[in-house]
């Protein structure tokens, strides 16, 4: 589906289409922690860890807009796994789902459960 051309032809301007993680650091750029910063970094953690970069006051896509994918970044030689199927991303470790894992696998068989 053509969003881009929906929404330029709909509205009569330019629209362009990202990531949360990217739009989230240009928004900073504009008007949050970040104004008058023409470059700067944002990590994002949730269900998984993101990034945005911007550079020269713009979004840093990268190839494949994987430019701040930083999550399957490599952050322990051979640790946890990762849902993307590697081991040690940091994603495994700093995400929601990762922290679901440590109470599910860790704390939860260690209390004491009511009978």
């Amino acid at each position: 589906v053509p969003v881009c051309e929906m929404l330029q032809k709909h509205f009569g301007i330019p629209a362009h289409l990202s990531n949360d993680a990217n739009v989230a650091a240009l928004a900073e750029t504009v008007a949050g922690a970040a104004v008058g910063c023409k470059n700067m970094v944002l990590i994002t953690l949730g269900t998984g860890v993101g990034g945005g970069i911007i550079i020269d006051g713009k979004i840093y896509a990268g190839m494949r807009s994987a430019g701040a994918e930083m999550g399957h970044s490599l952050l322990v030689l051979d640790g946890e796994p990762c849902t993307c199927g590697r081991c040690g991303c940091w994603e495994a470790y700093a995400s929601v789902t990762a922290l679901i894992h440590w109470f599910m696998s860790y704390w939860l068989p260690f209390r004491k459960m009511p009978p």
